[in-house]
């Protein structure tokens, strides 16, 4: 059984009932991974999603981003995670948003985060409230549990480092008209 469509469906319906409450929080989801099952073209046995809420737009550290994402299981069962892809600059003598906002980072949120140090340069953290989650029900509440709790220290982390860098703005998504979520179809197998 596929279960990466229904649990897109489920995490976009999610994300946008919480735009509608909080129009504060517009987010942009995308598919990052895709396994299909080799006995049909449209049959998806795993994936995985990422959303965020930030607009990093650095031309000094280009890959600096901050996302969520959430892993499909061929077993139906999920993973969640946030992650964070801090941008080096090559000039080391200039001081840089994306270290700056790395510490503010680990200031605020004082979770037990997996570091790294990929080879292109940069610093990676990520943290993995739930390795596994049975349902989509546990998900959706594992989701909401972790945006409530990180979304405000990440934006305080965002204060704290154009401090230093006033000229560097890590705003958070342009609000948009929302569709009318009565409209919003179930994902058609066929289209993707």
């Amino acid at each position: 059984m596929s279960y990466y469509y229904e649990s897109e469906y489920a995490v976009y319906r999610h994300l946008l009932n919480r735009t509608q409450v909080s129009p504060n929080d517009v987010f942009h989801l995308s598919r990052t991974k895709l396994l299909k099952d080799d006995s049909s073209p449209t049959h998806l046995t795993e994936g995985q999603m990422e959303f965020t809420f930030w607009d990093f737009n650095y031309q000094d550290s280009p890959r600096t981003r901050i996302f969520y994402r959430v892993k499909v299981r061929s077993d139906g069962s999920y993973s969640l995670s946030l992650n964070c892809i801090f941008g080096l600059i090559a000039d080391s003598t200039k001081a840089n948003p994306a270290t700056g906002l790395a510490t503010q980072i680990n200031k605020q949120l004082l979770y037990p985060w997996h570091r790294a140090h990929p080879e292109s340069g940069g610093i990676y953290l990520s943290y993995q409230p739930a390795e596994h989650i049975d349902n989509a029900v546990d998900l959706l509440h594992a989701i909401t549990q972790l945006l409530d709790e990180s979304i405000p220290l990440i934006d305080a982390a965002i204060a704290q480092m154009r401090q230093s860098f006033p000229s560097k703005p890590a705003p958070r998504l342009p609000q948009a008209p929302l569709p009318d979520t009565k409209s919003i179809p179930r994902p058609c197998m066929t289209a993707y």
